[in-house]
This record gives structure tokens, sequence and C-alpha cells, in this order.
């Protein structure tokens, strides 16, 4: 008898709850929305229906209408997504995009939904953290490139300068 209770613990420890531990992951999901937006209220109404029936959803609620920041930050995310299409509502979850607001729209929002809740979705914050910090690497680069540029031109120009202040000195020297 313990031999088989040995078993079933170890059936479970290593086939049920991992599984379990899986489907309560948070799914994310970021909303780009604009407060004076019709469709906008439509997809909020529409997200919250969601919330309440998917516990493991996390929204994210972005308000681009007046903050230059949320706005760059929804720019950033249209060009990690490769889209180019800057209009709300946009919703971004796993690695699909939803733009607009219809009942297709938020059907294929909650297909997504169910897709994430049995498989591996990437974060969007994690995507716009690794966006980011490849800017800033692709930033400090250029930066290094400028700073190599003007010491290479600054070291040819300046003797060149002196020579030639030289050689006008002389010259006018000469004369004298």
């Amino acid at each position: 008898m313990p031999k088989k209770l040995f078993l079933i613990i170890i059936f479970a420890a290593f086939f049920i709850l991992p599984r379990a531990a899986q489907a309560k992951e948070a799914i994310e999901i970021f909303y780009f929305l604009n407060t004076d937006c019709q469709p906008c209220q439509g997809m909020t109404d529409a997200l919250n229906v969601l919330d309440a029936k998917y516990p493991e959803l996390t929204i994210a609620k972005v308000d681009v209408s007046s903050d230059e920041h949320k706005q760059a930050v929804f720019q950033d995310f249209m060009a990690i997504y490769r889209q180019t299409s800057l209009s709300v509502p946009t919703v971004i979850i796993g690695s699909k995009v939803f733009t607009g607001y219809d009942v297709n729209v938020v059907a294929g929002i909650e297909e997504e939904i169910l897709y994430c809740q049995s498989n591996i979705c990437p974060s969007p914050q994690t995507l716009l953290d690794d966006y980011l910090n490849q800017l800033g690497q692709e930033d400090q680069a250029t930066s290094q490139t400028n700073s190599l540029l003007f010491w290479s031109i600054f070291l040819i120009v300046w003797p060149i300068l002196g020579a030639g202040a030289i050689i006008y000195v002389l010259k006018k020297y000469k004369k004298q």
C-alpha cells in the first residue's frame, strides 16, 4: 500500500502540479485608448467582461489622449509589433495586436486569451523592455561612433589648421 501511495504522490508532483501552476500564470494585456473615443468605451466594457471571466488577466490601460510619454510608449509598442496604424482602441496580447472595436475583434481577443492559457505567450512588457534596451545599446553605439568620428576629424583637422596658421604667419613675416 505505501508503494502505491508513493507512486500516486510522484505522479501528482510531476504531471498534475506543474500544469496547475502553468495555468495560473498571468496573461498580460496592454490596452491603448483615448478618453474621448466612443469605440474605446465599448472596448473598455468588453475588456471588463473578459477580466471578470478570466481572473488570470492583467490589463494595463494606457490613455494616450494627452500624455506625450504614454504616446511614445504606444509608438514603441507599434514599432515592436511592426504596426503602422496608431489608432485606438488597440489591444496587445501575446504576439497579437487588435485594433478597433467590434464583435470580431473582441472574439479574437478572447481566442488569444484561451490560446495563452494553454501556451506560453510573450509578455508585451518584456518585449517593450527588450526593445528599449536594444535602443539604448544602439544609442550608446551611435554615441561611441560619433565620438570616434569627432576625435578622428579633430586629430586630422587641428594639425592642418595649425600648419596653415604657421604658414600664414611666416608669409606675413617674410613680407615685412
